[in-house]
């Protein structure tokens, strides 16, 4: 269910335990907000393509001109402690003032090269909203061309199953580790929608509350018996792993697609990764994203999912999503002599 949260909800969301709280909370940006964003745009005189570091610093400082008091508030409690697992931002400007959306650029996203557009305010609210949040954008080494920020393209119409981005996409070190260790996986997944469809509805489970809805049983089971899961896709079995992992305040469930992925292990923990798995597909929520909206997800505290969706005949005019990585400053980024990050490129392994 969606809620509009007020100053004082979100202050109080500071002192709410996790279970029974709102998994996708909505945020309206006012008209005034958004016209100052639009104009802002137009000044900007540097792509995220050239210089991350002072495009980020650009955009983190628009946001936080531009947007209400309020409506930054309401943006932080995406990590507090009793916070949504997901914020929808809607009535964002998809292009600058006087700007124009190019067509969607099918030819480039279905090869995974980066999209320049000269327009960036799209990457502007992907960018700045992480830094309002307190977060750092990365990427992945030779993912989508090593942009920060990836397009996605219209054959993506298939049902895209359970997943937290990062874990095993792109895989880490295949064949001998898929799974990316936790602290390279993406604390915030940030989704903008230039262009939307309909049909495309994207679920959302949160965690601690699929774990409460859950026999405890089960959980105990996965958290004890690691499952590996054939890739029917490629053909591959990723390594065991526990399902369930982390403290118990703050749990996170592994779960994979079925139709994709075939769970192996004793038939015991089978049988309750299966349950598990029912319990989400009927408890999750969804949204569907439409031009100007923003999802922002806590990727440590929920999985999501999209359902399939029938791409539009004229393809200049189809789905055109985009999204970042970010996590906040951590040892991740305070560590500058870490051997796994690279540095000030950002590309993580």
């Amino acid at each position: 269910m969606h809620v509009l949260f007020s100053v004082a909800a979100s202050v109080a969301a500071l002192h709410r335990p996790v279970v029974g709280t709102t998994t996708i909370a909505r945020l309206d940006v006012s008209e005034q907000s958004k016209t100052r964003l639009s104009e802002a745009a137009r000044s900007l005189s540097i792509c995220h393509q050239d210089d991350i570091e002072k495009f980020e610093d650009v955009c983190g400082r628009i946001m936080e001109e531009s947007l209400s008091d309020d409506e930054r508030a309401q943006i932080a409690t995406i990590f507090a402690p009793g916070g949504p697992a997901c914020v929808h931002v809607r009535n964002l400007p998809i292009v600058a003032a006087g700007g124009e959306l190019p067509p969607t650029p099918n030819d480039l996203m279905e090869e995974m090269r980066p999209v320049r557009k000269e327009d960036g305010a799209s990457e502007a609210w992907l960018v700045g909203t992480a830094r309002l949040a307190g977060a750092r954008v990365y990427t992945y080494r030779n993912f989508y061309g090593g942009d920060f920020v990836r397009n996605f393209p219209r054959k993506q119409g298939a049902e895209l199953g359970w997943h937290r981005d990062g874990v095993t996409a792109p895989p880490f070190n295949p064949p001998s580790q898929f799974y990316r260790d936790e602290e390279l996986v993406p604390e915030l997944v940030l989704i903008f929608c230039l262009r939307g469809n309909a049909q495309a509805q994207t679920m959302v489970v949160d965690f601690a509350a699929l774990v409460d809805a859950c026999e405890a049983s089960d959980i105990a089971r996965l958290r004890t018996h690691e499952l590996a899961f054939f890739d029917r896709q490629f053909g591959g079995t990723l390594e065991p792993t526990f399902v369930v992992k982390g403290p118990e305040q703050s749990p996170v469930v592994e779960l994979r697609p079925l139709e994709r992925f075939e769970p192996r292990g004793d038939e015991q923990t089978i049988d309750a990764f299966e349950r598990v798995y029912d319990v989400a597909q009927r408890m999750h929520e969804r949204v569907c994203l439409s031009a100007g909206e923003l999802l922002i997800v806590n990727n440590k505290r929920c999985s999501h999912a999209r359902s399939p969706y029938t791409p539009k005949s004229e393809a200049v005019v189809d789905r055109w999503l985009q999204n970042v990585y970010a996590s906040r400053t951590s040892a991740l980024w305070e560590n500058d002599a870490q051997s796994h990050v690279s540095w000030p490129a950002r590309f993580v392994p």
